[in-house]
């Protein structure tokens, strides 16, 4: 597959591997989404993470290895199993033991040796890839971890630095959709790359919808159109809605797209976004003569696409029930932004709280041009509502990402 093809992460992720700079990846973000991959008769196809990995991997690996907690240690093909076995009896073989012939390790305790026999093997070029990563190494206190797991994190800590690991030709790749989610030991290590698979741009998504067979569904619009209105979905989403319109014989029109796009967003999110229809504008906002006109400006930078005249965040100050609210809607109507309202974010358990923010902030980026309102900002934001150190964590990403 050509670097024209392949997905920017996979090259960012092939150029650093080639470099030298780590052995091990930490990938997240969209990484439920299907990826394209171009074989070598030029032929498209979309695959799941896992597949596209493997096929990624499988011209440069002798094994290729996938883990995760609920299936166990498994091999693409039944000669890298063998591959694996063979590596796995010589080294028992070294330490006076005999052949093994036992099951592939399913618990992380038992794969964790497994796989770091496999990585450390010098005559073997391996990758091996360990889904839902954050399973094996959560985010949590370290006082309320089993010996095992602590074991464990301490394993996966040493593979980023181990010279033994390092010297050979061998590849870790591990997947999470949150990194607020994984134990900050293992993210604190200078040896591990962490890429972000980020969602769909119009290019992949107009280049899907070519590929996928529509023949039997009726467009309103055009495909490069539906490419820009379908902002902010994964390719799976959007599979889902074709396929749904399929099966209803219905057309795919922009009032359906923006329903659909509006119940998979507000579902994916679990309620910690709402989709705002503001049905009013500044006409209808009385007084603040000086207030409308300077949002009218910034209104009109964003109709003409001057982006250095729209600020990336806007805070408005006042008593309740003095209009903060109204005004902010009003102004979404005059922009034509697409508007969403955050809800509650905070969770009680370790991490989640970052975590939610991460997936509101991550649709945003995916959505393009969006007017987030954030009510009540001084008790969403203050740290009433949580600990100070992950109040400060939250408003520290709010500023980055602004």
């Amino acid at each position: 597959m050509s670097d024209q093809d392949m997905p920017g992460w996979a090259t960012e992720l092939r150029n650093r591997y080639l470099a030298g700079e780590a052995s091990m990846f930490l990938l997240h973000g969209n990484v439920r989404d299907l990826q394209l991959w171009v074989d070598d008769k030029g032929k498209a196809r979309f695959l799941d993470l896992r597949a596209f990995l493997e096929a990624f991997l499988e011209r440069s690996r002798d094994i290729i290895a996938y883990y995760n907690v609920s299936q166990g240690l498994c091999f693409t093909k039944g000669e890298h199993e063998r591959r694996y076995q063979r590596v796995i009896d010589a080294r028992r073989m070294l330490l006076g033991g005999g052949h093994t012939g036992t099951a592939l390790p399913r618990t992380a305790s038992e794969a964790i040796p497994a796989i770091e026999q496999l990585i450390t093997e010098p005559s073997q070029s391996s990758g091996v890839i360990i889904d839902y990563f954050e399973m094996i190494a959560p985010n949590g206190d370290l006082s309320f971890m089993a010996p095992d797991d602590k074991a464990n994190l301490v394993s996966l800590h040493r593979w980023s630095s181990d010279p033994a690991i390092i010297s050979t030709d061998n590849l870790v790749i591990l997947i999470t959709e949150h990194l607020s989610d994984v134990n900050r030991k293992i993210l604190g290590s200078a040896q591990l790359t962490t890429i972000q698979i980020p969602f769909p741009d119009a290019d992949s998504r107009s280049r899907f919808i070519r590929v996928t067979d529509t023949e039997a569904i009726d467009f309103e619009m055009e495909p490069a159109v539906l490419s820009k209105v379908t902002a902010g979905l994964s390719l799976v989403q959007i599979r889902s809605l074709l396929r749904g319109a399929e099966m209803a014989k219905a057309p795919v029109t922009f009032r359906m797209v923006a329903a659909r796009k509006k119940q998979i967003i507000e579902q994916e999110c679990h309620g910690l976004v709402e989709f705002v229809d503001p049905r009013h504008d500044f006409s209808h906002v009385g007084g603040m003569s000086r207030i409308k006109a300077d949002l009218m400006r910034v209104a009109d930078g964003v109709k003409k696409g001057h982006t250095h005249r729209v600020p990336m965040g806007m805070i408005f100050v006042g008593p309740m029930g003095t209009g903060k609210t109204f005004v902010a809607e009003a102004f979404a109507a005059e922009s034509g932004l697409t508007c969403l309202k955050l809800k509650n974010f905070r969770d009680k358990y370790v991490g989640s709280t970052e975590a939610n923010l991460e997936k509101v902030l991550d649709l945003v980026d995916a959505l393009g041009y969006v007017l987030l309102i954030v009510d009540e900002a001084d008790r969403s934001l203050s740290a009433d509502q949580g600990s100070h150190e992950v109040t400060s964590r939250v408003i520290a990403r709010l500023k980055e990402f602004m």
